[in-house]
């Protein structure tokens, strides 16, 4: 009985709480680790992000695919930088709690020879950093340490920068592609050419593209036809910023086209540009107003519909360009008029814009629509086009007008807190 009896008593201890068998008293967790889980982090990239680099990197925080659902939302784009690299601007948006408010904006440039792991390496060593404070006012930073990798024996020694290209930045490009089937060959090489050099003061650009654009098809009749869509395009401008929302500039531009019975076309036009914010705020918004005046030499591969081989012509192009990107999605409005001095009636008048916004939690809608008025087709050749250049788009052709319009819809559901990184199988995709 006496063995009984204490084996009842053992059991009667394992089924009660731990709370009423365990008197002394228990410690609480440190502050940091009490409440909610981690800070949650929405990020919104209009740049360059390698996400599964980032959240492996970055574990200090949940990484959430539902703004809505997140502590933090991270707004990040970029601008390219005068020797052709990229300068990146973090916006941290707190959005709950004791982060409800705070914003921090933070910035740093790779260079034009940065590797893409340098650049996400850059973008992962920038955003921790921003999440310090985020994670402190959370009171969420007991673990967080700073530690410096530079070696604090090594003698400070002053870098003398020295350009020996003097701000200039040079690209070549070379593409080719060849195509063939039993009736019908081409064969297509774009060459490429960039120099550009960018100051605080000066912006200069030189460029040239050609295109070798051939195609021979075998009729039902067993004929062959050939077709030619060779083009190319030259251009040269300079601009000088008169201040932190003002610049002008010039431009010479050569254009040759076959499809456009252009010979050539040279254009020499100056220009003034206002913006209504500073270009500095150019990461998030912009409202440009701009105006060109340029002289144009036209000459044709064949008699215009106005009886025309060569031709100059002065034109007047006035230009609005908006574009925003908050929190809310995206958005741009551009209109464009352009009209000949000498007949204000041959004119182009167009407009396009674009919105992409978050309805509903999880619910994206895009769209993107753009239309033109034109009456300004001095180019277009005499005669009728034929049956293969019609099909071919080989011969440009009459219009009133030219328009068009897209739509998109996305909707993510399901579980909206997934810091994981499995990279398995990605090649397959």
């Amino acid at each position: 009985m006496r063995f009984r009896s204490i084996l009842s008593a053992v059991f009667l201890i394992l089924a009660l709480p731990s709370g009423v068998v365990a008197q002394s008293p228990v410690t609480p967790p440190p502050a940091a680790t009490q409440g909610a889980a981690r800070l949650r982090l929405f990020l919104d990239c209009a740049t360059h992000c390698d996400r599964e680099y980032l959240r492996s990197e970055i574990t200090v925080v949940d990484w959430v695919t539902d703004k809505e659902a997140s502590d933090i939302y991270l707004l990040a784009t970029s601008l390219r930088t005068g020797s052709g690299g990229n300068e990146v601007a973090l916006q941290f948006i707190g959005q709950r709690g004791a982060l409800e408010g705070m914003t921090d904006r933070h910035t740093y440039q790779t260079g034009p020879d940065a590797s893409l792991d340098e650049f996400r390496s850059e973008f992962a060593r920038v955003l921790k950093l921003g999440l310090v404070r985020y994670l402190l006012a959370a009171n969420r930073g007991a673990n967080l340490s700073l530690t410096d990798n530079a070696d604090p024996d090594a003698p400070a020694i002053p870098v003398v920068m020295v350009d020996p290209w003097n701000s200039w930045i040079f690209n070549v490009k070379l593409d080719g592609q060849f195509d063939a089937e039993s009736q019908e060959k081409g064969t297509e090489l774009e060459m490429e050419l960039n120099a550009s050099r960018v100051t605080e003061t000066w912006k200069t650009q030189l460029e040239w593209r050609g295109t070798i654009d051939r195609n021979s098809y075998t009729l039902e009749d067993g004929s062959t036809f050939r077709a030619t869509k060779d083009r190319w395009y030259a251009n040269a401008f300079a601009i000088r910023s008169l201040g932190p929302q003002f610049s002008a500039g010039a431009e010479v531009t050569f254009r040759g086209a076959k499809r456009e019975n252009l010979n050539l076309r040279t254009r020499v036009a100056a220009a003034v540009e206002y913006d209504l914010f500073p270009y500095s705020e150019a990461h998030r918004r912009r409202l440009i107003l701009a105006y060109h005046f340029g002289v144009n030499r036209y000459d044709y591969v064949e008699e215009t519909v106005y009886g025309k081989l060569q031709e100059t012509r002065l034109t007047h192009t006035g230009q609005i360009d908006y574009k925003i990107r908050e929190p809310w999605g995206e958005a741009s409005l551009a209109t464009n008029v352009e009209a000949f001095a000498n007949d204000l009636s041959q004119s182009e008048l167009g407009v396009k814009g674009g919105v992409s916004l978050r309805v509903a939690k999880g619910l994206n809608i895009e769209l993107e629509s753009s239309y033109s008025k034109v009456k300004n087709q001095i180019t277009l050749p005499k005669g009728d086009a034929t049956n293969e250049e019609i099909f071919l788009d080989l011969r440009q052709r009459a219009t009133n007008y030219k328009a068009q319009m897209k739509i998109g819809l996305s909707y993510t559901f399901g579980s909206f807190l997934n810091s994981i990184v499995n990279p398995r199988f990605n090649t397959s995709k």
